[in-house]
């Protein structure tokens, strides 16, 4: 007889979208809920006479903070690096894309929120793409290739020649590094998705140190958005003792407190089964962004035919 009591059991949930608690950043990836980081290439140009990095870190840093109230705004975001090469310091560590599977491990997108590497490795392990001759970029995209174009700070992929000192695997160009007395190795920008975006050829095909290049900047990790509200697992066993219960799990945050709502027809939600549940009330307990409560169904809800269940985050 029990078994009779629920023939249709549907979940939703309902909460206030939230943004990142981390930065204010117009820049989402799509479908993406995880941490991640932004590429771009600047709109100025500069010369790479400096031999500093912390100089090239302040352009692209200070390029960012410019964009404010733009369309694509990354004001919100601090701690850009260059992605490029001195003496001392090369462009992997100067950026913090050392390694692989550690917190700084991310994907990586351009400013119109497309992915253009999976991770450190991808983002340094790009080939080049071997010469055709055929318009607009002249070479086979290799296999490795990056996975989008990586964009100026507008969006585009304006932009020319690319200030890096840098070799394909993030190392030194040992000799065309940035402040190097005389020439430097570049990178090319328009679009290149082989390894021509940090290295122009082997070598970079060194420059003049005073000529005016673009440069490319990475920003730190960034917390992504937290997943939306929403009932992801329900259970209903009738079986169980004094009476059915039902069991839900949901995407829950840190500190935060939920409702649990049932109707019968998912207009009146005037019933409440619980509120303020939290972490201490998690039956689990180690399953880190979720929460799971189990309800037993009274009040003569045991013999409603058809129940609906709703989670509510409460302020």
């Amino acid at each position: 007889m029990k078994r009779q009591t629920i023939t249709l059991l549907t979940a939703f949930a309902a909460a206030a979208a939230l943004a990142s608690t981390a930065q204010a950043a117009e820049v989402v990836p799509g479908g993406w809920t995880g941490d991640y980081r932004i590429i771009f290439t600047t709109s100025g140009t500069y010369n790479a006479v400096a031999t500093n990095i912390a100089t090239y870190n302040a352009r692209v840093e200070a390029e960012a903070a410019a964009t404010s109230g733009d369309t694509i705004d990354l004001s919100g975001i601090t701690g850009w690096k260059m992605i490029g090469s001195t003496v001392g310091m090369n462009a992997r560590v100067n950026t913090d894309t050392v390694g692989s599977g550690g917190a700084n491990d991310v994907p990586i997108y351009n400013v119109n929120g497309v992915r253009v590497a999976a991770g450190n490795a991808a983002l340094w392990g790009v080939s080049e793409g071997a010469f055709q001759n055929l318009p607009p970029l002249y070479y086979v995209v290799p296999a490795d290739a990056l996975l989008a174009p990586i964009l100026n700070i507008v969006g585009d992929t304006a932009g020319n020649r690319i200030w890096t000192g840098t070799a394909p695997d993030g190392s030194t160009h040992t000799g065309n590094e940035l402040g190097a007395n005389n020439t430097v190795g570049h990178g090319l920008g328009r679009g290149y998705l082989d390894s021509k975006w940090i290295s122009n050829g082997a070598t970079g095909n060194p420059n003049l140190n005073t000529h005016l290049f673009f440069h490319h900047a990475l920003s730190p990790v960034i917390i992504g958005p937290p997943p939306p509200l929403a009932i992801t697992e329900i259970q209903y066993d009738p079986d169980a003792e004094p009476g059915p219960t039902v069991t839900l799990t949901w995407h829950s945050l840190p500190g935060t407190t939920y409702k649990a709502l049932v109707s019968s027809d998912l207009s009146d939600w005037g019933f409440v089964l619980a509120d303020m549940l939290g972490a201490a009330h998690d039956v689990i307990g180690d399953d880190g962004d979720h929460i799971t409560v189990t309800f037993p169904l009274i009040d003569g809800l045991e013999n409603v035919p058809d129940l609906f269940f709703r989670i509510e985050e409460e302020e």
